[in-house]
């Protein structure tokens, strides 16, 4: 009965070694004809369209970056206009409120763009907001 067991167990192990055998030389035949798929190998159109993918993304989310930072600014602009009866410089509003924000002068290198895009929507939102200040003290005369 013993005997019998291990005749089986050997029986078995010996068909599986031989049907991996088998199978091991008809992926390497096909592997040297081209034909498997290899899903980490990638061809040089496919980078370049996952190059190009990659560089849509980052313009995208620098193109977000600077709406976040334009409306930021408006924001800021528009409220100080709101909340103040004095007519202080919006630039130099805009300078304090950038240093405030991001920690460093808007004249660090690199920082140019983004203090363009910052100073430019603070300005604006500020004017705006004086031109509803404006546009509602003159529709109370009416």
């Amino acid at each position: 009965m013993i005997m019998k067991k291990y005749f089986l167990t050997m029986t078995i192990m010996v068909i599986f070694a031989i049907g991996f055998a088998a199978s091991d030389e008809s992926n390497s035949s096909s592997s040297t004809n081209g034909d498997i798929f290899n899903p980490f190998t990638q061809t040089k159109q496919e980078q370049e369209v996952l190059k190009h993918e990659t560089e849509e993304e980052k313009v995208d989310e620098k193109q977000e970056k600077i709406k976040k930072i334009a409306n930021i600014a408006y924001n800021k602009g528009w409220n100080r206009r709101m909340k103040s009866r004095e007519f202080p410089d919006p630039r130099g509003e805009a300078h304090m409120e950038y240093t405030m924000r991001y920690g460093v002068e808007p004249t660090e290198p690199g920082e140019e763009e983004r203090w363009n895009i910052f100073v430019d929507n603070y300005v604006k939102g500020y004017n705006d907001a004086w031109e509803k200040i404006r546009k509602d003290m003159h529709s109370d005369d009416l």
